[in-house]
């Protein structure tokens, strides 16, 4: 769906569409962190060890479990190369725009990132730790769903020619060797500030 933001006039209802998805997802982070940090997060003490150690196995697959997050995001920043000839192909997908859009993306992604740590470290039973995973990828996907809607033409034509013009675009991408070890530096540094996080709020906090 971020893609649409770079072929779309800033003025017209697709770019609007993208932003209205974007501002909600924004919204329901908010809100959920708002209620955990009201609450404020739950003692240790009062965590099982078992529980503990689940959260811990769920920590890499909260960044591995789908393209959409941080590890999807970083790939398009690192991959994906621009190029005159994108502008080309579309005159409303400047350069600008699409670290913008890139931008945004990466946002959603760490945000959720963020989301999905406390709300497991929220988990008092197992069960919960694996029902708060699966509920929270709802979240990440939201964008997904919508650039599908838009794809098969359910709402509108000028949203179905945006998201076909998305579909159209070609992209360089940059060497198989880069992204390689640019993917195993995020991954462990997205991983290694979840368990340090995790070791802070389950043994120290």
């Amino acid at each position: 769906i971020y893609s649409m933001m770079c072929v779309c006039k800033v003025n017209s209802i697709s770019f609007m569409y993208v932003i209205t998805i974007f501002l909600v997802k924004l919204l329901f982070y908010s809100l959920i962190l708002s209620s955990i940090f009201t609450k404020a997060i739950i003692h240790p003490i009062e965590v099982e060890q078992f529980v503990k150690v689940t959260q811990l196995f769920m920590l890499p697959l909260t960044v591995l479990a789908t393209d959409n997050g941080v590890l999807g995001s970083m790939f398009i920043f690192v991959h994906l190369k621009w190029s005159p000839e994108i502008e080309e192909q579309n005159p409303f997908t400047t350069k600008q725009r699409y670290l913008y859009s890139n931008i945004a993306r990466s946002v959603d992604a760490i945000l959720y990132q963020v989301v999905i740590f406390f709300v497991l470290l929220q988990a008092t039973e197992v069960l919960s730790v694996f029902l708060n995973f699966a509920a929270l990828r709802f979240f990440l996907e939201i964008h997904t769903v919508g650039y599908e809607v838009a794809r098969h033409g359910f709402l509108n034509e000028s949203l179905y020619k945006a998201a076909a013009k998305v579909g159209r675009i070609r992209i360089k991408a940059t060497s198989c060797d880069t992204t390689e070890r640019t993917a195993k530096i995020f991954f462990a540094a997205s991983l290694g500030l979840m368990l340090a996080g995790w070791i802070y709020f389950s043994w120290i906090y």
